[in-house]
């Protein structure tokens, strides 16, 4: 590799660090109750409409009801409810919209408590309020962490599912104290691709989704969806099905980002490249990332292998740092989660402080050694939950 050796600097310490983390706190009465009102809401819609929601014969034949020309297999899965849902509000079809919003509704509802719901606190919580996650190391081919029994990383950050972070809560006389590096992936961009606009935007704090609203004309949530998917090579015609603006647009957008980030498209370019021609890309570390030729993927992984594999290697060492620290102050090893970029403590109220000068410092370090011309930073909050809004 690099002048890293990922493996006994990063991967082996991290494993370490994994090893000792402490189990999760959980708020099962409050998980069961939210539980219990979605089965009833996605019941009780479902009863409403008097067909199942989940039967596709059956929502084909109320979606026909309100005139749509279907045929005999179309899918109704979430993508197609959304692009019918958008047609019939530009139509002004007050009836299919009230109809495609209440199926997919009543679907989310009957989906959560499947997977959020008793059966979810029966498999995954123990002696009543704890869960023991199973932590991986290098559980994704970038070298990002997994884990399973439960996945904790898949617990929703944003929209209606983050409510279920509400529920992981911090030990008795603590808080959680709930790190988050800014924008990551997008400082490893900037770093790798040596692209000074994109330097410059991040070093001096401008909103990079806003900057993609501009640039595409549409709204800030859509700018995000349009700066993120295209770092992960999306095509024009799945962002136009994904944000319904017309490929058109799109396209034109995508011409004047070119422009707007030279240096990044040519290192795409140059990764895409290299990757055909070796069948891997290296990390800031020199971590290999294999790309699989005969994958449709392989051309995106390419790009993301480095800038997500990155950001892993940081957080990682940013861990073996926290662990170790934790150590030398003869302070107990407080994290309970690492999703991304991301990192959670379990800590006494009074050594709060102790423990996030802790935490900012392992970053910084890790900041300088990975990429040393983009500074990081870090957001943190204190709370008593994980959706913690500094209490």
């Amino acid at each position: 590799g690099g002048e890293f050796d990922w493996y006994w600097e990063i991967d082996m310490p991290a494993m370490w660090a994994t090893l000792d983390m402490p189990p999760v706190r959980m708020d099962v009465d409050g998980w069961l109750g939210y539980a219990a009102e979605l089965k009833a809401d996605g019941e009780a819609i479902q009863e409403s409409l008097g067909f199942n929601v989940k039967s596709q014969p059956q929502v084909q034949a109320a979606l026909r009801s309100t005139g749509l020309r279907l045929r005999g297999d179309a899918s109704c899965d979430v993508n197609a409810l959304t692009v019918w849902l958008q047609e019939a509000r530009q139509m002004g079809n007050k009836k299919r919209v009230a109809l495609v919003e209440q199926i997919m509704r009543a679907r989310h509802c009957r989906d959560a408590y499947s997977k959020y719901g008793a059966k979810w606190v029966a498999e995954n919580v123990e002696d009543g309020e704890w869960v023991y996650p199973n932590w991986k190391v290098t559980g994704a081919e970038t070298g990002r962490m997994a884990c399973s029994d439960p996945n904790m990383m898949n617990i929703p950050k944003r929209g209606e599912g983050s409510v279920y972070r509400s529920f992981f809560i911090a030990s008795p006389g603590n808080v959680l104290l709930v790190a988050d590096v800014q924008q990551q992936e997008p400082r490893f961009s900037a770093y790798l691709s040596k692209d000074e606009t994109l330097r410059q935007e991040i070093m001096d704090g401008i909103d990079l989704h806003q900057v993609h609203a501009d640039m595409f004309g549409t709204d800030r949530p859509t700018g995000k969806q349009i700066n993120l998917s295209l770092n992960y090579l999306i095509s024009a015609y799945s962002l136009a099905l994904q944000t319904g603006m017309p490929v058109e647009e799109i396209e034109e957008g995508i011409r004047q980002r070119r422009m707007h980030y030279p240096m990044y498209y040519s290192w795409m370019d140059r990764q895409q490249r290299f990757a055909e021609k070796n069948s891997y890309v290296t990390t800031v570390t020199g971590r290999r990332v294999w790309t699989n030729p005969y994958n449709f993927q392989a051309i995106r992984n390419a790009v993301n292998g480095p800038i997500q594999g990155s950001s892993a290697d940081q957080t990682k060492l940013a861990l073996r740092y926290v662990w170790e620290q934790c150590q030398i102050e003869s302070l107990p090893f407080a994290v309970i989660l690492v999703v991304h970029d991301e990192m959670v403590l379990d800590v006494p109220r009074k050594l709060a402080a102790r423990y996030k000068k802790i935490v900012n410092d392992a970053f910084q370090e890790t900041g300088k050694k990975l990429m040393p011309t983009i500074p990081t930073v870090i957001d943190f909050r204190t709370g008593s939950t994980w959706m913690a809004k500094d209490e």
